[in-house]
């Protein structure tokens, strides 16, 4: 009698485990429930616009320094991975558009496009600007 209880209990014990194998990994294959749509049926899709790449215009940027302007001065350090603009105290509005159209030929929309930006009043020195060729 001792026996016939110990193989139902081993009987039980499998079945047990067995279904809670089934269920373990019917739930890990089976796909979450989709909430039903609130449009009627109809199933709504969206599109995620990606942001264009920054590298590819940033790296002709870096490319193009110094650059010096009639309003203003363009530099690039790589130590620090700044960008530099200096514009003329005199002409600070004339230097940010003339700044402004220089990006906008590179492929870049505006100053707010370079995150590593440092904007500046300062003239540049004499010796910086660049020998008449």
């Amino acid at each position: 009698m001792n026996k016939k209880y110990f193989y139902l209990l081993v009987f039980f014990c499998i079945a047990f485990f067995c279904l809670f194998l089934y269920l373990v990994f019917k739930g890990l294959t089976s796909a979450p429930p989709t909430p039903p749509s609130s449009s009627g049926g109809e199933e709504e899709h969206y599109e995620i616009e990606k942001e264009p790449e920054k590298g590819e215009e940033i790296s002709k940027l870096i490319d193009k320094t110094p650059y010096f302007g009639t309003f203003f001065s363009f530099t690039y350090d790589f130590n620090t991975a700044l960008f530099t603009v200096n514009f003329d105290p005199a002409n600070e509005n004339r230097g940010k558009e003339e700044f402004n159209e220089f990006l906008k030929q590179n492929g870049v929309p505006d100053m707010s496009y370079i995150e590593s930006l440092v904007t500046t009043k300062l003239i540049p020195p004499v010796s910086a600007t660049p020998a008449p060729l």
